[in-house]
């Protein structure tokens, strides 16, 4: 992130139901940052990230295999 802002990062099934919140809509400093997301609970199948910041709304796809 290129300045401090608050964050949220939930991931969504393929229906568009929220099964993970890694954030919560917390202030974070700006830098670089890493967060785990460990798919042992969640089932096979497509899944989508969201990450809202300050003014941004990032969505990336990810794929689960078992």
């Amino acid at each position: 992130m290129d300045k401090s802002s608050n964050v949220s990062l939930i991931v969504y099934n393929s229906y568009g139901k929220e099964v993970n919140v890694l954030v919560n809509n917390s202030k974070q400093s700006e830098g670089l940052h890493n967060v785990v997301l460990s798919g042992s609970k969640l089932s096979a199948g497509v899944y989508y990230c969201v990450l809202k910041t300050d003014g941004n709304v990032i969505t990336k796809k990810i794929t689960i295999t078992k």
